[in-house]
């Protein structure tokens, strides 16, 4: 008959190292759900003569699963307004003949979904990191900039989703913040995130939007 040896001192540490793991995902786990929203400031990118900051906002549900007292996934479906501001683009029409200057904005109206790793640090206010990627989806391109030479009326405003416009945006997201309790369940959040694009909102174009948000957030668990 063969006989097993068991080394008692490695099987002993194995099932510690698993027992460990095990009660610090099982700590405090719970469901979040809330909203969340706020302003943000977009800047086009390699930057150029003409570009300047754009003024949006996002606003949206979150949901967050809490594996451990310090690390949790976040995510949430968010409706975004990316803002594309320029100043002083000059038309011509076919023929090359100055006819005007274009001045304004052109407003980039997406939904968002990021998935976010986060780690928490703190007793009742906690700070925090998120980091993941995001994709987003075009819903309406906006604005008076029309690409192509020549228009009748150049401060007129277009809508060109389908046209000229990319409809998948997607890229990475980090941001900081903190959270603040107001109660068992209830808590309130603030946070600045930063989603930097890796894809060109125009077509034949290498222009990407960065977008700063700063986001004020509601949430409730549940245990």
């Amino acid at each position: 008959m063969k006989k097993i040896f068991v080394n008692t001192k490695t099987g002993c540490t194995s099932i510690f190292m698993f027992l460990l793991i095990v009660s610090c995902f099982a700590q405090d786990k719970k469901l979040e759900f809330g909203i969340e929203g706020g302003p943000n400031i977009s800047v086009i990118y390699p930057v150029n003569g003409y570009t300047k900051i754009g003024i949006g906002f996002k606003a949206g549900v979150s949901f967050g699963f809490n594996f451990s007292k310090i690390f949790s996934l976040r995510t949430n479906i968010s409706f975004e307004r990316k803002v594309a501001t320029y100043d002083a683009i000059q038309f011509a029409d076919e023929e090359g003949m100055f006819w005007g200057t274009v001045k304004g904005h052109t407003n980039y109206d997406y939904l968002v979904l990021p998935v976010l790793i986060r780690a928490g640090f703190g007793k009742k206010v906690r700070c925090f990191a998120n980091l993941g990627p995001y994709i987003g989806y075009l819903i309406q391109a906006k604005g008076p900039y029309v690409p192509i030479t020549y228009s009748p009326n150049p401060n007129e405003t277009y809508i060109f989703t389908d046209n000229y416009a990319k409809k998948i945006d997607f890229g990475f997201t980090a941001g900081i913040g903190l959270t603040i309790p107001l109660g068992d369940k209830l808590a309130i959040s603030l946070e600045a995130r930063n989603d930097l694009s890796l894809q060109s909102f125009w077509e034949n174009s290498p222009t990407k939007l960065n977008t700063t948000n700063l986001l004020v957030g509601f949430s409730y668990g549940i245990k």
